[in-house]
């Protein structure tokens, strides 16, 4: 396909299977101009997940929040206020990909509005709701909307719902976007599979003060993609004659598209395929 061009449409067609084997859940997703799937693992401990519907106390204007560790604690104590799941797995739904939503039996759709600290999406089709239920009989918090470094987030503000989702329970995390295919070998609506990334945006959502309740200061990026999750997407893919890669995904800024010299760059360097991201990915 052309490295330069951009265009085409989401279209629908994904669904969410389970495996008998692994008891583990695998999006299969379908989009135009080459499609990222990756599956991460999320470190940390989650904040007394079992603790549902307690007492919800909003914060005063003049009490402005300004601790990190605070803002996900007062999201998270107001997702439990509204609802008693408690997710195994957080799914960050991304252009295109809102039909999925509709496959949730919801105990909850709350809202970012609603939800203390957390920004509100820009972009078409970023409906902005979080949808906290089952799927597949397995329970999740889907985030039907995300945010991108280009709207004018701050990366503590774009990697802040995957952390609360992380303290309401969550282990698993599933991110599914749209993105520019530049391996010639790919065809567009193929879905890829990050085995690893490469990051050219400048910028790091771990820079700062770190709060080792929510993590190292130093963590290990040799393997940020679980490997038996991805086994599992290629297998279901094989099993359902859908096209899979694994690929290497280059992360930059936006939101302008790129020029023909950075295309050829990009894949130099060992890039099969390019969003805007990926802060959300380094919490």
């Amino acid at each position: 396909m052309n490295s330069c061009s951009a265009s085409g449409r989401p279209r629908e067609g994904q669904t969410l299977r389970r495996s008998e084997a692994t008891e583990r859940v695998c999006p299969l997703v379908a989009h135009p101009q080459s499609v990222l799937t990756h599956w991460k693992k999320i470190d940390g401990t989650p904040d007394n997940p079992t603790t549902s519907h307690r007492p919800f106390e909003p914060v005063k204007p003049e009490e402005k929040v300004t601790d990190l560790k605070e803002k996900i604690d007062l999201a998270a104590q107001y997702i439990r206020h509204r609802t008693d799941t408690v997710p195994e797995i957080g799914i960050i739904l991304g252009t295109g990909l809102n039909a999925l939503a509709e496959q949730i039996d919801a105990d909850a759709e709350i809202p970012y509005t609603e939800i203390p600290n957390f920004p509100a999406p820009t972009i078409e089709h970023h409906t902005g709701l979080l949808h906290v239920g089952e799927i597949g009989g397995r329970p999740i918090a889907a985030m039907e909307g995300r945010f991108h470094y280009y709207e004018g987030h701050s990366l503590e503000e774009i990697t802040l719902p995957v952390r609360v989702m992380r303290a309401i329970g969550a282990e698993i995390l599933i991110i599914s976007a749209a993105s520019g295919g530049m391996n010639p070998n790919h065809d567009v609506g193929d879905i890829l599979i990050i085995d690893d990334h490469i990051n050219m945006m400048g910028v790091n959502p771990l820079i700062g003060p770190n709060d080792e309740a929510l993590g190292p200061r130093y963590p290990d990026m040799c393997q940020p993609y679980d490997r038996e999750l991805t086994a599992l997407a290629e297998r279901i893919a094989l099993e359902e004659n859908i096209r899979a890669h694994r690929g290497v995904y280059v992360a930059v800024a936006g939101p302008n598209l790129e020029t023909r010299a950075e295309y050829r760059m990009l894949r130099m360097m060992g890039a099969d395929f390019i969003m805007y991201g990926p802060p959300g990915f380094l919490p």
